[in-house]
């Protein structure tokens, strides 16, 4: 992930700690438990668009083309502002690191999300 830009390293004051969780086929995934970020974090709230809205739009715009976007792995497309990257940092074996990009975990940022891609 550091050399995709994900992660870099990290001198922030801010730290949240790593997990192991178990996968539904035993493997285990490295997450950040982020629920104290999550408790600090302020509530932008925005609703998924109710798809018969979406269609009503597009049909009133005669639309020609459409275009299927597939957001694997979404949460890393967005940058994170720098203020913010230092509030996603996390401890490893191998030192302090923090996000470059939107992470999965913190559970106000699935907003975002959605309202970057409106």
């Amino acid at each position: 992930m550091e050399e995709q830009g994900i992660i870099r390293k990290s001198m922030s004051p801010w730290s949240s700690p790593i997990l192991l969780v178990a996968k539904p086929n035993g493997e285990k995934r490295v997450c950040v438990d982020y629920r104290k970020l999550n408790r600090l974090t302020k509530i932008y709230t925005q609703s998924l668009p109710n798809l018969s809205d979406v269609l009503d739009t597009l049909g009133e715009k005669h639309a020609q083309t459409y275009s299927v976007c597939d957001m694997r792995q979404g949460f890393w497309q967005l940058e994170l502002d720098e203020q913010s990257k230092e509030k996603t940092a996390f401890m490893t074996h191998r030192g302090q690191y923090e996000f470059n990009r939107l992470p999965l975990w913190p559970s106000k940022f699935t907003c975002n999300l959605q309202h970057d891609n409106e």
